[in-house]
């Protein structure tokens, strides 16, 4: 069993000060044994500055690959189509409810993300901090372990909206909410997690022995067995219904043997980006902790690491992103771990310090190259809008989405992603005649250069695909550069300056 957190109403000594006008302040209460409490202010101070500086951030942060898919799929989703029938997805529903939500908001989806990001943090923060509190840590440093989570978990997202982030602050909640004494509320938010990300469901099983190991034994059981019964009715779900199992399992299975290839280095470099900091500094945290449970914490901490950090090499690319899915087990960890020996505490500095700079490196750095590949884009779809008729589509054979996400109501193919339409799955004929079917409709052709290569030079994965744009070719002999992309217009609407 956990031992009783530590809560601001608790018996102690009230140390006041007064400012100039001799106005009483409260700054701190001292408990028992040393133990501080921060005053509701310097909370809500913390708290404002850290949302206000990821809400920035993310502002600034260009719109990423990932969500620029997405927007196509629940624009097309508003539009009326059918999810996961109509539109090839292979992401989970309550992801693409998130993103639409967002993207019904007033003013533009950046904005709407960047209020999300900081939202996120705080959350973020006030759980850990009220899990972190029942395991064994002071307020003050119970709040310096949530705002640790909260800033590590924006930062590997990269301010950007994933569907790592929400599963794993479900994922806290739910631990949180099981420490505090709600372990059936606990267990059902965490089972939540797996609307957002399937690959939660591995992480269950550490929620679960966390249950067992720091609730009412009876009380536990049955939060187990319901989320038990919520995973399972889920996984049926899945299995059952068509398409889903189509876009969460034929889709995801696929594309990743069809595009995706491992690199150890590249593993390791994700991991440094996406782990390094937040594990380093929850580990220096919890040597200021008072007292040491490992038996409440211990196990689950471990199953919840090996977990997450088999899904995150099993996923194959190198995102942080995915570590993500690794805090719940390093918040855990952080009360788990006995003393360590002056030169370990320094090479944990040391980690904390390099994925601290090499995270908010990789972050300035790919929001810059981000910056350059939509604004090119952006200004290509404006020059598409001034060459083509209202009403009239193109084909793009290009493996960028934002083309679709600027001009929706010209994008004539019928996925956001290529990779949907190559990868081998039961529908892979059905969607090839689909993009054929949306290039004879289109009075352009739009590539990033890719038709102008011999075959060779083209990805094996993507040949079939590039087959069927070449045998329309002929169709669309008028050619001409827009930002570095070859635009094709069929003869009859040839504009000024294009060759043929």
């Amino acid at each position: 069993m956990l031992t009783p957190g530590i809560e601001p109403t608790s018996a102690g000594r009230t140390h006041p000060s007064r400012d100039v006008n001799g106005n009483i302040i409260r700054t701190t209460t001292t408990l028992a044994g040393g133990r501080r409490i921060m005053s509701r202010r310097r909370i809500f101070l913390a708290l404002t500055l850290l949302g206000i500086a990821s809400a920035v951030v993310a502002r600034f942060v260009p719109l990423s690959y990932d969500e620029g898919s997405w927007l196509i799929d629940v624009r097309r989703w508003g539009a009326g189509e059918s999810l996961y029938s109509d539109i090839p997805e292979n992401k989970a529903p309550l992801l693409l409810v998130l993103v639409r939500a967002l993207d019904s908001l007033p003013g533009s989806f950046l904005t709407a993300r960047a209020l999300y990001m900081g939202a996120i943090a705080i959350v973020l923060t006030l759980a850990v901090r009220s899990l972190a509190m029942r395991i064994g840590f002071n307020d003050r440093d119970a709040f310096t372990v949530g705002a640790t989570v909260g800033a590590a978990a924006v930062l590997q997202a990269v301010f950007t909206t994933n569907f790592e982030l929400p599963a794993a602050t479900l994922l806290l909640v739910g631990l949180t909410a099981i420490a505090l004494g709600a372990p059936m509320i606990g267990s059902i938010v965490a089972t939540a997690s797996t609307g957002f990300d399937i690959r939660a469901l591995v992480l269950l099983p550490g929620v679960a022995v966390f249950a067992l190991r720091s609730a009412d034994r009876k009380a536990a059981v049955r939060s187990v067995a319901t989320m038990t019964i919520l995973a399972g009715a889920w996984i049926a779900t899945i299995l059952l219904v068509d398409n889903l199992r189509f876009a969460l399992i034929d889709v995801n299975v696929a594309t990743r043997s069809a595009t995706t290839s491992w690199s150890p280095a590249g593993q390791l470099y994700a991991m440094l980006r996406g782990f390094g900091f937040p594990l380093a500094a929850l580990l220096l945290l919890s040597q200021r902790r008072e007292t040491k449970e490992r038996g409440a914490t211990f196990l689950p901490a471990v199953v919840l690491l090996v977990a997450s950090a088999g899904i995150s090499i099993a996923s194959l690319q190198p995102f942080e992103k995915y570590w993500a899915l690794a805090l719940p087990g390093a918040v855990l960890l952080a009360a788990s771990v006995p003393r360590f020996r002056s030169r370990t505490i320094g090479a944990l500095k040391g980690l904390a310090a390099l994925g601290l700079a090499v995270s908010i490196g990789y972050v300035v750095s790919y929001s810059l190259d981000e910056h350059r590949l939509v604004s090119r884009y952006e200004r290509a779809t404006r020059v598409l809008d001034a060459s083509l008729p209202p009403g009239a589509t193109f084909a793009r054979f290009d493996t960028q989405p934002f083309l679709g996400v600027f001009a929706p109501e010209r994008d004539g193919i019928p996925v956001a992603v290529l990779d949907y339409v190559i990868a081998d799955t039961p529908r892979r004929a059905e969607l090839m005649a689909r993009v054929e079917a949306a290039i004879s409709g289109s009075l352009a052709i739009v590539d990033d250069g890719a038709l102008s290569v011999t075959e060779g030079a083209v990805e094996p994965a993507y040949r079939d695909l590039w087959r069927l744009f070449r045998s329309h070719l002929p169709d669309f002999p008028c050619v001409r550069s827009v930002e570095g992309l070859t635009v094709r217009y069929r003869a009859s609407l040839c504009p000024e300056g294009a060759s043929t």
